[in-house]
């Protein structure tokens, strides 16, 4: 099975975290969608998924996979890795453009107990962040490196 290059690719299908639905990602613009963008060229999820994230307390990236919910640090082999740092980039733009603070942010988090789900709108600052956030790889130390 060949692997396609994400200069060539836009659009992935993720897996939400807490309610496993399928939903859709633009790795070039962060917007996400519940249903399959029309016309273009989608990466799909599968077993050997991998998301690339960022811990910004360690200033590392670390590895999350959908299928089997597990994290980690070392970047995992044979297997597709998706860019999600470069949504939480794009999002933490969006914010400071936006004149969102941190603070702010962080309280909307915190009292998010539950994901909207496939019938509430999909952005990029939705349940899904909260989840990439939960979903660092334990031992995590603030300052490790």
């Amino acid at each position: 099975m060949g692997h396609l290059s994400f200069t060539e690719l836009e659009w992935v299908e993720i897996i939400e975290p807490r309610t496993r639905e399928r939903m859709y990602a633009n790795l070039l613009t962060g917007e996400c969608v519940w249903d399959p963008p029309q016309g273009v060229r989608i990466k799909r999820a599968g077993e050997d998924q991998w998301w690339e994230l960022f811990d910004p307390n360690t200033s590392r990236f670390y590895y999350y996979s959908a299928s089997s919910q597990r994290t980690v640090w070392h970047r995992p082999r044979d297997c597709d890795i998706i860019p999600l740092a470069k949504l939480q980039t794009l999002k933490q733009r969006a914010d400071a453009q936006s004149g969102t603070t941190q603070q702010q942010h962080r309280r909307r988090r915190a009292s998010a107990d539950s994901s909207p789900g496939r019938g509430s709108a999909v952005s990029t600052s939705s349940s899904l962040d909260q989840d990439l956030a939960d979903k660092q790889p334990s031992g995590a130390v603030e300052g490790e490196r």
